[in-house]
């Protein structure tokens, strides 16, 4: 697949979608590569980048591979999640997802 051809923008929004970064859908990878590059841009003072829902787990994916792993349950709604911390401490966050 050619790489995405990025056009000036004041920002680039990745969206949601049917799967998840750890799926292993075959576009996947390129859509990775693709958000690791409208990151650079970012830093750079180019744009701002935005995720919401799968287009943020590609950016994490992107910025921290492995970092996605599957929810036991779809996280659709009002879900409490929990993170484990740095220090193995867990802790309950309340979140919109």
């Amino acid at each position: 697949m050619a790489p995405l051809v990025l056009e000036p923008a004041l920002a680039h929004v990745l969206t949601g979608g049917g799967t998840s970064v750890s799926a292993g859908a075959a576009w996947m990878r390129a859509a990775v590569d693709t958000a690791r590059r409208l990151v650079a841009g970012a830093e750079r003072g180019g744009y701002a980048v935005i995720g919401t829902c799968l287009g943020s787990q590609i950016l994490a994916e992107a910025l921290r591979p492995g970092s996605i792993v599957d929810a036991a349950t779809i996280e659709v709604g009002l879900t409490m999640v929990r993170r484990c911390g740095d220090d193995g401490a867990r802790r309950v966050v309340p979140a919109y997802h």
